[in-house]
Parts: structure tokens; C-alpha cells; sequence
């Protein structure tokens, strides 16, 4: 047999958790990914989303609380995306924010690239995970080449909205999903139209997150 993890030849058969065979040594230091499940809230938010793409707005910006779990919600689109064979671009404004995303990632067994600061770009993985900064030199750099994408995710969607929409040009084609628990612009401005969102979509409350012990009501 080969291993799955080292691709070597190997007569062991030892069998992990997610169906794989692995030689002893991989085998040893194999942790197989966690599953993803949505909480309601999280699944019921991507159905209204996909009946806005459905409906032809194909650019939907989803708003939720802080600490609804958009990032999960995030990965879960990703992942399904994957496994449709689509390819997914994952942006965002903050180098944090870019590590807790690929750390999920990884957590998860989604296969990622990243596009930022001096990291390595590999262009052969499915989701490619860029700083907007990064983003921003390099689509001046002649020669470069931004990634091709069926599914763009923004995180903190109400921030860069000029350097968003100058991204999301470039992917006519692509169905867009900015996550944010501000659904308006710097100086109030709206985030619908003008290159941007085709419309909103309220994907969980404050009051429903309380109720469900999902969070702490503010005192």
C-alpha cells in the first residue's frame, strides 16, 4: 500500500479515524481533521445567502454579531466550494485575521495557499488566502497574476471598500460572500452598490445568539 501521508510504499495498514492508511511513522503523527458543523444559525444564514445567488444577486453581504462564528461559516462555504472542484479566494484587511483563517483551515484538512508578505505563493491549492495589503502591491506589480476564483469570501467587509471593489472587478464571474458585523462603510457609507454588494442579508441577531446561550447579554 501507499501511505497517505508520505506517499511511500509500506506494508503496514494501520487505518486512522478519516479512512486513510498510513505507514507507521505517519501513522504516528497523523491528526486527522475535526468536522465542521454549523450551528443553526450559521446553516440558516448560508441558505438565505444562497437564495440571493440563486435570485442573481451574486454578491451578498452577510451580517451577523461579533462572535456569531462567521469564520466558521467562512470555512464551511470554502469546503464545500472544494469539494465541487470550485476555487475559493479568501480576503481580509489584518495579518491576524489572515492566520486565524488558515489556521481553520489546516484545523479542518482544506488544502490553502497564501498571498502575503513573503510567503511563498502556491498557486496549485484550491483556497488562496490573501491580505488585502498584499493584494493591493502586488496587482501593480508587473507580471502578477491575481489567482483564479469561483467564490470570493471577504472578512470584515466594511473595511477597504475601494480596494474590495477593485478586486471583486476583476471576478465578474464569481459568486461573493463579504462577511461583517458592520453594514456600513467608512463615514457611514453604504456598502450596496457602487461596485460592491448586490444586497444584504441579516444572517443572525443579538437577541436569537442570547436566547440560544450563544452569547453573553451586555450588562
Amino acid at each position: 500500500m501507499i501511505c497517505a501521508t508520505c506517499h511511500q510504499p509500506s506494508p503496514s495498514r494501520l487505518r486512522c479515524d478519516c479512512d486513510l492508511l498510513h505507514c507507521p511513522a505517519c501513522y504516528s503523527k497523523h491528526k486527522c481533521p475535526e468536522k465542521l458543523t454549523l450551528y443553526p444559525h450559521q446553516s440558516n444564514g448560508n441558505t438565505l445567502m444562497f437564495a440571493e445567488v440563486k435570485a442573481g444577486r451574486r454578491r451578498v453581504l452577510s451580517v451577523a454579531p461579533t462572535g456569531s462564528g462567521k469564520r466558521f461559516s467562512a470555512v464551511w462555504l470554502a469546503k464545500k466550494a472544494t469539494s465541487q472542484g470550485k476555487l475559493t479566494l479568501f480576503a481580509t484587511d489584518r495579518r491576524i485575521l489572515v492566520k486565524q483563517f488558515h489556521d481553520e483551515l489546516e484545523r479542518f484538512g482544506i488544502d490553502y495557499g497564501l498571498i502575503m508578505g513573503d510567503a511563498a505563493e502556491d498557486r496549485e491549492k484550491p483556497v488562496q488566502v490573501v491580505s488585502i495589503q498584499t493584494w493591493k502591491r502586488r496587482i501593480s506589480t508587473a507580471g502578477w497574476e491575481p489567482p483564479p476564483a469561483d467564490l470570493i469570501i471577504i472578512d470584515e467587509g466594511h473595511k477597504e471598500p475601494s480596494a474590495y471593489a477593485a478586486l471583486i472587478a476583476l471576478y465578474p464571474e464569481a459568486i461573493v460572500i463579504s462577511l461583517t458585523a458592520t453594514p456600513v462603510g467608512p463615514k457611514g457609507t453604504t456598502l450596496i452598490g457602487n461596485g460592491l454588494y448586490d444586497c444584504m442579508v441579516e444572517t443572525a441577531r443579538n437577541s436569537e445568539l442570547i436566547q440560544q446561550r450563544l452569547l453573553l447579554p451586555t450588562i
